[in-house]
């Protein structure tokens, strides 16, 4: 198994937006066909509600194998799609063929500094955080939507060890 301790993770972002009065809040994207992690690549990210299953736009990442790493920054990310999800429905976050773990070697502040987290923004404010969701350790993490309606951005970051 290769063990891989960072990876940065953007579901959505677009320019900063102003308010809105649709009575939803789009909070994911989908992206390309998925893809199997590698060492220089971090595992896949999907948001999972009752609208579906869409992955999320891969964004500036740095991955650590055993004898290997890398880095990548991304340029502007445009999503292709959205995902609505209303305020009490429950969503899920899902890494493919990879588990979020805590590093032996991390120190934090709190319990969830060293394995990750998702945090809610208005729709390409990328400075300004509404809220942010541990990630828990293993494959998912389930949020309960509590945002009033609007246009969200999701961005994630998580430590992870792949199951290769």
């Amino acid at each position: 198994m290769r063990l891989i301790p960072l990876v940065a993770l953007i579901l959505l972002i677009a320019g900063c937006g102003g308010e809105t009065k649709q009575p939803v809040q789009p909070v994911g994207v989908s992206g390309p066909k998925p893809q199997h992690a590698t060492s220089t690549r971090p595992p896949s990210l999907f948001l999972e509600s009752r609208a579906g299953r869409q992955q999320a736009v891969l964004g500036s990442y740095c991955v650590q194998g055993q004898l290997e790493g890398g880095c990548a920054d991304s340029g502007p990310i445009r999503p292709t799609q959205l995902t609505v999800a209303r305020s009490g429905e429950p969503v899920k976050f899902l890494l493919e063929n990879a588990r979020v773990r805590h590093p032996t070697d991390c120190v934090g502040a709190t319990k969830h500094a060293c394995t990750g987290s998702v945090t809610v923004r208005p729709l390409g404010c990328v400075r300004r955080s509404l809220r942010s969701i541990p990630l828990e350790l293993g494959r998912e993490t389930e949020w309960v939507v509590d945002l009033p309606p609007g246009a969200y951005q999701l961005d994630a970051v998580a430590y992870f060890k792949t199951d290769d």
